[in-house]
């Protein structure tokens, strides 16, 4: 327990990623997944607040200490879902987050089912095509690649959706519109 203190309030709190590392490496008996186990509640408020904060790159840094993501997305998809929700209404969504939120296996479907009314209200064109496009990111990659047949249908599909007198309404999917009548 003193040992699990120490971790938390010396090195994890203050983001220590690299002390942690080292720990991780040259503790060969050491089980991230047990400590984080141990002490979950606050291991997941933490964890919370670095999603709330957008701190994408710390999510990353915990990922890599075998913090358990799915599950901290089950038990904690309120909060969680709460700030995912602030940033994607912001005017300009936080799609790094997003896109790392993605890596780890976030409930996108859940999300959008349980938030559709106040997702219908976001205008972005960028969101837009984040969403019409998850199927087709390689979840984990920090590329990303887009699946172009994928994407084109999606698009066409979009297009059709959204348009306005026949004709796409925003630039993205005008130009993916185009793109799909020359194919």
């Amino acid at each position: 327990a003193e040992l699990d203190a120490v971790l938390f309030n010396v090195w994890l709190q203050p983001k220590c990623w690299t002390d942690l590392g080292a720990f991780r490496a040259e503790v060969a008996e050491w089980r991230f997944p047990a400590f984080f186990a141990r002490t979950r509640p606050r291991s997941d408020d933490f964890a919370r607040d670095i999603v709330a904060f957008g701190y994408w790159f710390d999510i990353h840094n915990l990922a890599q200490l075998s913090f358990d993501f799915p599950g901290f997305f089950d038990r904690r998809f309120e909060q969680v879902s709460a700030a995912v929700l602030e940033f994607v209404e912001s005017p300009r969504p936080h799609f790094v987050l997003l896109r790392e939120l993605s890596a780890l296996r976030f409930p996108w479907r859940r999300f959008m089912e349980a938030y559709c009314d106040r997702l219908a209200h976001a205008k972005d064109d960028d969101f837009l095509q984040f969403v019409i496009s998850l199927e087709g990111f390689e979840v984990g990659s920090k590329v990303y690649g887009v699946v172009e047949q994928t994407c084109r249908l999606y698009n066409k599909m979009a297009s059709q959706l959204f348009s306005t007198h026949g004709q796409p309404s925003s630039p993205v999917l005008r130009l993916a519109d185009a793109g799909s009548r020359r194919a």
